[in-house]
C-alpha cells in the first residue's frame, strides 16, 4: 500500500531542525523528572538550546513522552523517541539499560497507534479522527526513520527496522477479515442461509467502505489511496467467500443469489456517489475466476431457459383450451381481447432483466432467451392455423382478438428487445405470415359474399347503370365493416386498408378480363366517369369505417383518365403518371387496358406499348430506388391476368 509516504513533511521537517541546531536530540528528550516507562530516568536537556530562538519560554513545558502517548499526539511522541534513539546510538558508549527502556518506549508507542489504526471502521469522533491523523504521522516517520539506519554504517538499534507499513497493511488485512468473518447474516428476509449471509455481507462491506470514505480518508495522505486499499481488501475477502460458497451444491434458487451478488448487487456498492470517485472498480479483479463463473452461469442460462419454455407453453395451452371449448373471447373497450402476447412479452421481458441482473450485461446471454421464442411462435402458427381451418362458432371473433396479439408481438420485436438482427428479422416475418393469414381468413369470408356484386362490374348493366352495381357491392360491404368495429383499432386499420385493396384488385381484375370493348368516345368517357364515382363511393365507405390509406382512392381514377382520352400522345403522358404513382404496373396490364378502348389503331398501340416497355420500364426501377425508405405502391402486382 502506498498511502504511507516514506518523505513526510515532518521528517524533512526534523531534518531541516537538525541541521539548524546541530544537537536536535537533545531537543527531542524528556524534561527532568519525567522518566520513561519501566526506564531510568534521562539527562535533561540543554540549557542553551531552551534559549535559542525562543523555541521554548522559560516558564513552559515541554510535554513528555508519556504525556504525548496519552493524550495521543502519537507524531510528536514518536519525534521524542527518534531523537533519544539518535543520541543514544549516535555516540559509542552503549548504555543497555536506556536501550531498553527506548524499546519499551517504542512498544508502548507503536501498541497506541496500532489500537488506533484498529477503530478505523468504528464510527470516529473529531478527537478519534485527529488520533488517527496523529497515528499515521507517527507511522511514517518510523518509516522515514528505518530508511535511514539502512543507509548508514554505524551501530543500529536491534529493533530495526520496525517495518511499520508493512504492520499497518498486515492490520489491516486482519481487520477486514475479521469485519467479514464477523457480518451478522440479514435478519429481515431471504429464504435460504446463504440469501442472507450475502446481503449481511453486503451490508457490511458497504458500511465500512462508507465510513472509510467518510471519516478515515481524510486521516491520511491526500493522495494516498486508502479506499482503493480498503476497497481491495474487501473485495478479496467477499471474493474468497464467494469462491466457498461457490463449491457447494447450490440450489437454483441460491445459485442465483450468489450470481446476483457477483454482477450486480456487489458493483452496485462500488457506484455509490461517495465511492465512486474514490474506488476504481475496474482495477480490481473478478469475484470468481472464469472455471468457477462460467460453470454457474450455463447452469443459470439452462435452468432460466428451462422455465421460459414452460411459462410459455403454459400460457399457450391455457389459451388453446378456450379455442377448443369454443369459449368466447373477452371484449374489453368494446373490442375481442385475448390476454396471451401481453402474458408472453411480460414474462420474456422479466427473463431478461432478469438474467442481466444476475448475469451482467453480457448481451448473448440475453439471446439466448430470446431464441426460445422460435418454438412458441412455431407452435402458435399451427394453433391458429388450426382455429381458422375448423372456422368454428368463435373463430372470426379469436381471429380478431390474436391480429391484436400479433400487433404487439410485432411491436415488441421490433423495439428494443435484445436480438440479433438475423434472429430478429426471421420472427418479424414469422408474426408478419400469421398476421396476413388472420387478414386473408376474415376478407375470404366478405370476398365470398359479395361475389354477386362482383359479377355485374364491368358488364352492360354496370355500363348502363353503374351507381346501382356500385351500391349493391356497398351493401354488401357495410355489415361487415360494422362487424370489424370489434376489432382494435389499430388492427382495423391495417385490415380495412387490406380489404379495400382487395376489393379495388377485384374491381381492375373483372375489368381487365372482361375484355369489353368501349366501342366509341361516348362509352369510354361514360366508362371514365363511372369509374371515377365508383372510387370515390367505395373511398369514402372505407375512409368512414377507419381506413387512412389515402393513396387508394387514385387507383381508379389513374386507370378512368387512360379510358378518357383519345389522344394517343396524351395516352403516352397519362402512362408515365400512372407509372409514377404505381410503379408495378406491367405490359400485360397496359395492353388489357389499350383493348378496352377502341377507336386507337394497331400502330397506335404498338407505339404506346413501345414507349412503355423503353421508357417507363427502366423509370419504374429508378423510381422504386429512389423511394426506398417509403412504402412501395404495389397494387398492378395483385392483379393477375391469367
Amino acid at each position: 500500500m502506498h498511502f504511507l509516504q516514506p518523505q513526510s513533511p515532518v521528517a524533512q521537517a526534523l531534518l531541516a531542525a537538525k541541521s539548524k541546531f546541530g544537537s536536535l536530540p537533545n531537543l527531542l528528550r524528556r524534561t527532568s523528572g519525567t522518566p520513561s516507562v519501566g526506564s531510568p530516568q534521562s539527562p535533561e536537556p540543554s540549557d542553551a538550546l531552551h534559549a535559542q530562538a525562543g523555541y521554548v519560554c522559560a516558564d513552559q513545558q515541554i510535554p513528555t513522552f508519556e504525556e504525548n502517548l496519552q493524550s495521543q499526539c502519537f507524531s510528536e511522541a514518536s519525534r521524542q523517541l527518534i531523537g533519544r534513539e539518535e543520541c543514544l546510538f549516535g555516540s559509542d558508549q552503549q548504555d543497555q539499560g536506556e536501550e531498553a527502556g527506548l524499546r519499551r518506549d517504542y512498544e508502548a508507542l507503536l501498541e497506541g497507534v496500532w489500537q488506533t489504526v484498529r477503530k478505523s471502521l468504528q464510527p470516529l469522533d473529531q478527537s478519534e479522527q485527529a488520533a488517527l491523523k496523529e497515528a499515521v504521522l507517527a507511522i511514517q516517520q518510523e518509516e522515514e526513520q528505518d530508511r535511514k539506519w539502512e543507509e548508514t554504517e554505524r551501530r543500529r538499534p536491534d529493533w530495526r527496522p520496525w517495518r511499520c507499513r508493512h504492520a499497518h497493511d498486515s492490520l489491516l488485512e486482519e481487520m477486514v477479515r475479521e469485519r467479514v468473518q464477523g457480518a451478522e447474516p440479514y435478519s429481515e428476509g431471504g429464504v435460504s442461509s446463504i440469501e442472507r449471509e450475502l446481503i449481511g455481507l453486503g451490508q457490511r462491506i458497504r458500511l465500512d467502505l462508507l465510513q472509510v470514505a467518510r471519516q478515515v480518508r481524510g486521516c491520511y495522505h491526500g493522495d494516498a489511496g486508502v479506499c482503493q486499499a480498503y476497497a481491495r481488501l474487501y473485495h478479496s475477502a467477499f471474493s474468497a467467500r464467494l469462491q466457498d460458497l461457490a463449491q457447494y451444491g447450490l440450489d437454483t434458487q441460491d445459485r442465483t443469489h450468489l450470481l446476483s451478488w457477483t454482477n450486480h448487487h456487489y458493483p452496485s456498492i462500488l457506484q455509490d456517489p461517495e465511492l465512486l470517485s474514490e474506488v476504481k472498480a475496474e482495477l480490481l479483479e473478478p469475484l470468481l475466476p472464469a472455471d468457477v463463473l462460467k460453470p454457474l452461469v450455463e447452469q443459470h442460462l439452462e435452468d432460466k431457459e428451462t422455465e421460459l419454455r414452460r411459462c410459455l407453453r403454459s400460457m399457450l395451452d391455457r389459451e388453446e383450451l378456450g379455442w377448443k371449448n369454443q369459449t368466447a373471447p373477452k371484449m374489453i373497450d368494446s373490442c375481442h381481447f385475448s390476454p396471451l402476447a401481453i402474458d408472453v412479452i411480460q414474462c420474456v421481458d422479466a427473463n431478461l432483466k432478469s438474467v442481466q441482473i444476475v448475469l451482467g450485461g453480457d448481451e448473448t446471454h440475453r439471446h439466448r432467451m430470446v431464441a426460445t421464442l422460435a418454438h412458441f411462435f412455431s407452435s402458435y402458427k399451427g394453433i391458429l392455423d388450426k382455429v381458422m381451418k375448423q372456422n368454428g362458432t368463435h373463430s372470426r371473433s379469436v381471429v380478431m382478438a390474436n391480429l391484436t396479439c400479433l400487433r404487439l408481438f410485432r411491436e415488441f420485436l421490433t423495439g428494443d428487445v435484445s436480438c440479433p438482427g438475423d434472429v430478429r428479422t426471421h420472427y418479424v416475418s414469422m408474426v408478419t405470415s400469421m398476421r396476413d393469414s388472420c387478414h386473408t381468413h376474415l376478407t375470404s369470408n366478405i370476398h365470398q359474399d359479395l361475389q354477386e356484386a362482383y359479377r355485374k362490374l364491368w358488364s352492360p348493366s354496370w355500363l348502363k347503370s353503374s351507381s346501382s352495381v356500385c351500391e349493391q357491392l356497398r351493401d354488401g360491404l357495410r355489415p361487415h365493416l360494422q362487424h370489424l368495429r370489434t376489432l382494435d383499432p389499430t388492427c382495423r386499420q391495417e385490415l380495412l386498408a387490406v380489404l379495400h385493396e382487395e376489393v379495388l384488385v377485384e374491381y381492375v381484375k373483372r375489368m381487365m378480363k372482361r375484355k369489353m370493348k368501349l366501342k366509341n368516345k361516348q362509352q369510354q368517357e361514360q366508362a371514365a366517369a363511372a369509374l371515377c364515382d365508383d372510387s370515390q363511393e367505395i373511398h369514402t365507405l372505407f375512409t368512414d369505417a377507419g381506413c387512412r390509406v389515402e393513396w387508394l382512392g387514385r387507383v381508379l381514377p389513374l386507370i378512368s383518365e387512360l379510358l378518357r382520352i383519345q389522344d394517343p400522345d396524351t395516352i403516352l403522358l397519362e402512362l408515365v403518371t400512372l407509372t409514377s404513382e404505381l410503379p408495378d404496373v406491367s405490359i400485360g396490364h397496359i395492353s388489357a387496358l389499350l383493348q378496352l378502348k377502341s377507336g386507337l389503331s394497331e400502330k397506335d398501340c404498338k407505339k404506346i406499348k413501345k414507349f412503355f416497355v423503353e421508357e417507363l420500364t427502366g423509370a419504374q426501377t429508378t423510381h422504386t430506388h429512389s423511394h426506398k425508405h417509403t412504402p412501395a405502391r404495389l397494387f398492378f402486382s395483385k392483379v393477375k391476368l391469367k
